[in-house]
């Protein structure tokens, strides 16, 4: 089906092999096609238009710009076990654009979480259908690594919070166990000894105590554990529960375990232990006490077929196309640090000049601004057109997407509203430290 749009550009949609898909293409069109791909879990419900960027005004200044938008709904329903599946839905969504418009000069594949997983996996593979892949908080560790990383969350909770009914793994009801995970964590909350073992249990799985993007970060003990609380309840339950039976079930088994974690070596790697060990010194609890009996409780074994399959899905860091990184560093979600592993196999397999990593001083899980994706896509694309990373400080990054206007100055607020509201580039110079699990 072909229409108009009221920004002037003309809409294909369709079905290929039961996956949705959308092309927009601009009045005038300057040959980049940007492939966005969002993250499997959070896929468009049958009835409503497959998303093809972030956000609206995300959308407007991009087809403004002359590019042409294509994104394809994978197959209603699906998994993060299923992101090979997604990825080929991706491809043949391509096939189908050259038939309908002709050939992109340069295609550019990006994507949020899970969907920027995708991106990159795309730019390994697949090199000679997109020239470049631009990636927002993705899980760049593998979907393995944040999986062992809610592990060792489920783990802590469990055997510190009076939990052990739990199941970590093998769970035949979601809803159920997610809601008494929900249960666990808000009554924790009111308690000083349990707050100092959820904010344990945070720092193992290196969560951030900064959830709400558009306010500052927390400065004190208390207001990070509660925003770190606020990714447990909100995001690492559903890990636990409805993410891993999925990946359970679509690889047959469970692929992870803690067997060889030393967790006290773990809280000393993770940059978050900040505040368990200011809650720990307030509470008058003895930290490695607990470091102790989480070091000599149960361990879950991982079945070495489904962790294979799962390893699979894992960035090897061998690029064959340009990409850049984008990440908040008060992503709880998905940990800054998942950068840190993928940029050490890139350097490993000499394809250093291929990534580059940006990152924002803001809270929540991909809650980047209109003017952050927009200067960050420009920067991709200039360095596919011209093999040339060009500047990519702090400094011009904020000043390009200042230029851009107030009408590109929002971003979501994550766990609160997804709507846009008013926020500034929050470029700035940042190391990830490095992976708890490492």
């Amino acid at each position: 089906m072909t229409t108009t749009t009221d920004t002037a550009a003309e809409v294909h949609e369709g079905e290929i092999d039961g996956a949705r898909f959308r092309v927009e293409v601009p009045a005038r069109g300057h040959g980049t096609l940007v492939l966005w791909s969002q993250s499997p879990l959070y896929t468009a419900w049958p009835g409503q238009p497959v998303p093809v960027a972030p956000d609206p005004r995300t959308r407007d200044w991009l087809l403004d710009s002359g590019y042409t938008l294509a994104a394809s709904n994978y197959r209603a329903q699906s998994t993060a076990a299923e992101l090979d599946m997604s990825i080929e839905a991706q491809l043949a969504l391509l096939d189908r654009v050259d038939g309908l418009v002709g050939e992109p000069r340069r295609v550019i594949a990006w994507g949020s979480s899970a969907g920027g997983l995708m991106s990159v996996l795309m730019a390994e593979r697949h090199a000679d259908r997109v020239d470049g892949a631009l990636s927002a908080g993705a899980p760049l560790a593998g979907l393995a690594g944040l999986l062992d990383l809610t592990l060792d969350y489920a783990h802590a909770v469990t055997r510190l919070l009076d939990a052990r009914d739990v199941p970590l793994v093998g769970i035949t009801d979601p809803d159920a166990v997610g809601e008494r995970v929900r249960a666990v964590i808000a009554g924790a909350l009111g308690d000083p000894v349990k707050r100092a073992r959820l904010a344990l249990a945070s720092a193992l799985a290196d969560v951030v105590g900064w959830a709400r993007a558009l306010q500052p970060r927390p400065a004190d003990t208390a207001g990070v554990i509660d925003q770190q609380a606020q990714y447990g309840s909100m995001g690492l339950a559903g890990y636990w529960t409805a993410t891993r039976a999925q990946i359970e079930a679509r690889l047959g088994g469970n692929p992870s375990g803690n067997t060889e974690v030393d967790y006290r070596r773990q809280f000393e790697r993770s940059t978050q232990h900040g505040a368990a060990r200011a809650a720990y010194a307030a509470a008058g609890l003895d930290l490695d006490a607990d470091l102790d009996r989480l070091n000599a409780a149960p361990r879950v074994s991982a079945d070495a077929s489904a962790a294979a399959r799962l390893a699979g899905l894992t960035p090897t860091g061998r690029l064959n196309a340009p990409v850049l990184t984008m990440h908040t560093v008060g992503d709880g979600l998905v940990p800054v640090e998942h950068e840190s592993v993928f940029a050490g196999r890139v350097e490993a397999g000499g394809r250093g000049d291929l990534l580059r990593r940006v990152h924002t001083d803001r809270g929540g899980h991909c809650c980047h601004t209109v003017s952050e994706y927009a200067v960050a896509l420009r920067a991709l694309e200039d360095r596919v057109t011209t093999g040339d990373w060009g500047q990519l400080d702090p400094g011009s990054l904020n000043a390009a997407a200042r230029e851009l206007g107030p009408g590109f100055r929002s971003a979501p607020d994550w766990g609160v509203t997804f709507q846009p509201r008013a926020a500034e580039a929050a470029f700035f110079e940042h190391t990830p430290g490095g992976f708890p699990r490492g």
